[in-house]
């Protein structure tokens, strides 16, 4: 009888142990949701949208291809940030670290570059969100060692980059999303001119502020992803500094915000 009872009890314990691990084991599950991410990809210089682009996520080992609208997606991942690499024979591969959050669709504009036209640049790339409607990149660029020209949508600079002030505004959206693409001359590892060029973005728009753009600035030299920096979530000023470059491509982080035009720097 005694061993009878300690045999029950046994069984009592084991099945209240049971029902505890279960019911861990739902709650953390429940706890982890899931996201996704999606975005449409365009050519940097035109923004024309690209398809037959596959896409490769680094965690899990997911790919996917970009449809005629240039358009792809990855469901049910883990929150945290992956690195998507973006191939295309006609476009220089890119990587990009993107961020998944949980039960959130995360949507990216992405832009290649055409490997045959990217050698011997600088290219700055804008891209953001719904709203504000119409961000403007400006790039000061030092034609002497006490001037600088600006290079925007009145001035748009030589589209060959041959001539002053070798760069150019190759592409302005004025509707959503971007890309806005700058390229800068850039030969034997220098571009034309010894001085300080400064990047910074005018938020035209007079509705929506830079902390709802999901604005991100991207820096390529010959085609390769150098550097990026997304704008503020707070920022509500009119101008976003984002950087400086000298003349060897070395860039300096400035990410600075206000309400009058910034500076060029002699």
């Amino acid at each position: 009888m005694k061993s009878t009872l300690q045999l029950f009890f046994i069984l009592f314990l084991l099945s209240i142990a049971s029902s505890f691990f279960w019911s861990c084991g739902k709650s953390e599950v429940h706890y982890v949701s899931r996201g996704s991410i999606s975005g449409t990809i365009k050519d940097g210089a035109n923004g024309n949208v690209i398809s037959g682009v596959v896409i490769t996520e680094n965690i899990d080992n997911l790919n996917t291809t970009s449809d005629n609208s240039g358009n792809f997606s990855f469901s049910e991942l883990l929150p945290g940030t992956r690195t998507f690499t973006f191939t295309h024979d006609d476009y220089s591969v890119q990587s990009l670290e993107l961020s998944v959050e949980s039960k959130v669709d995360s949507n990216y504009s992405v832009s290649l570059l055409n490997s045959n036209l990217s050698s011997n640049v600088i290219t700055i790339v804008l891209t953001w969100g719904e709203t504000p409607r119409d961000l403007d990149s400006y790039l000061y660029v030092p034609t002497t060692s006490s001037s600088r020209t600006l290079v925007y949508l009145s001035n748009r600079g030589d589209e060959d980059r041959a001539d002053p002030p070798h760069a150019y505004l190759d592409r302005d959206d004025t509707y959503q999303y971007g890309p806005e693409t700058i390229t800068v001359r850039f030969l034997s590892g220098s571009t034309d001119y010894n001085g300080t060029y400064s990047y910074f973005v005018n938020k035209y728009s007079s509705t929506g502020d830079f902390k709802d753009s999901n604005a991100i600035v991207r820096v390529y030299k010959d085609g390769s992803f150098i550097r990026e920096w997304k704008a503020s979530t707070t920022a509500t000023e009119k101008y976003w500094l984002v950087f400086d470059m000298a003349s060897d491509g070395t860039l300096t982080s400035q990410d600075t915000y206000s309400d009058t035009i910034p500076s060029a720097l002699y």
